[in-house]
């Protein structure tokens, strides 16, 4: 994902002259990549006007950069716990650069001078935040029993695993809405939002899957059904999706394959379907 700079229209706060002093240093300080020491100005130049969203655009992205090189080039083949660890830390970071985009967020809701570019990055930030903290929860489950051993049942939350993904989907739903506002350099974005919301969309429709045929569920056959329901649901999306990324970029190979599976789960759900029905 590559991210563009946006233009934010900054308010006036109380105490300008700190407020400034505040802000200028702590973007110096990430320009130049010191994001711990920028971390401090922000949060200083938050206190100062607590409602300006400038201070959470900076600190939502500082987070975001300090997660990512923790887990993108881990050997996830081979997991220890120092692998867990890093993956947990990752999530810590992921997980305040959500709090800060939620805020901005907030304010995006309230105020209505956010500029049309800023309003749709804010939502492919978000989107992408939690989708990192979705695959992070996903490779951690896959290795549940190495995961328990080394950092005990507690550190595990299946819950978490489901709510990433249907954030991601929500907020990515959010930028295709505006499809139609996005300028050039946006709608070359579009593809990759495309490709990660059909990916949402199927890994949706597996979770779904995977829930339908718990054994419980299949006792309680209504269960069972809506949650296959949701399944097609979620797949017919990823097909939609898919579609769309093959539509902007006919060779894309990936796009091609990962369709070709979502046809074949589609197929599976209406005898699954039928196989939760009372005889």
């Amino acid at each position: 994902m590559v991210f563009k700079e946006i233009n934010i229209i900054e308010e006036k706060p109380f105490n300008q002259e700190t407020y400034n002093k505040y802000m200028a240093e702590g973007v110096k300080l990430f320009e130049s990549k010191s994001f711990f020491k920028a971390i401090q100005y922000f949060e200083e130049a938050k206190k100062l006007d607590p409602v300006n969203y400038l201070p959470y655009f900076y600190l939502g992205n500082i987070y975001l950069q300090l997660g990512k090189p923790l887990w993108e080039k881990l050997d996830l083949e081979n997991i220890d716990r120092e692998t867990i660890e890093k993956l947990l830390k990752a999530k810590v970071f992921f997980n305040k650069a959500i709090v800060n985009y939620i805020s901005l967020i907030q304010y995006i809701e309230v105020k209505n001078d956010i500029k049309m570019d800023t309003l749709i990055n804010v939502f492919i930030y978000c989107g992408y935040t939690y989708h990192q903290l979705g695959l992070i929860t996903k490779i951690i489950l896959r290795h549940e029993p190495i995961a328990i051993q080394l950092l005990g049942s507690e550190k595990i939350n299946k819950l978490e695993y489901v709510s990433y993904y249907t954030q991601v989907k929500k907020y990515y739903t959010k930028v295709m809405e505006y499809f139609n506002d996005l300028n050039p350099d946006q709608k070359n974005l579009i593809f990759d939002i495309y490709i990660d919301y059909a990916e949402v969309c199927f890994e949706l429709g597996e979770i779904s899957k995977k829930i339908g045929n718990d054994t419980i569920a299949i006792k309680n056959y209504v269960e069972a059904e809506k949650h296959y329901s949701e399944a097609k649901d979620n797949f017919s999306e990823a097909k939609k999706a898919y579609g769309e990324v093959l539509k902007l970029n006919q060779s894309h190979a990936s796009a091609d394959i990962n369709l070709s599976e979502t046809n074949r789960m589609i197929e599976e759900i209406p005898t699954q379907l039928s196989s939760t029905k009372i005889q």
